[in-house]
């Protein structure tokens, strides 16, 4: 099953309507990379823009509820760090 996403992002008014945003040059750029979302497709409707890209698993908030006391632990918590770094 493909799950999707579909997020919207305000438009500031300093660009026009028509120009992509920031986070989505850089999804482009990351496409095909270990850790990024593949983006399926984005666009403009109404002044918003939006996004379209593929789950890469739960999500970090749904994985802490599933936790004992809904905190992650340390260790985890350093390994989530450590995996965001990496990725820079």
């Amino acid at each position: 099953i493909i799950i999707l996403i579909l997020t919207f992002l305000e438009i500031a008014k300093r660009k026009p309507f028509t120009e992509e945003s920031l986070e989505v040059k850089i999804l482009r750029k990351l496409r095909n990379q270990a850790g990024f979302p593949n983006m399926i497709d984005s666009g403009f409707i109404q002044g918003h823009e939006f996004v379209i890209m593929r789950m890469l698993g739960p999500s970090l908030k749904d994985l802490q509820r599933k936790t004992k006391n809904k905190h992650f632990s340390f260790k985890t918590a350093i390994q989530i760090g450590i995996q965001c770094v990496s990725r820079l």
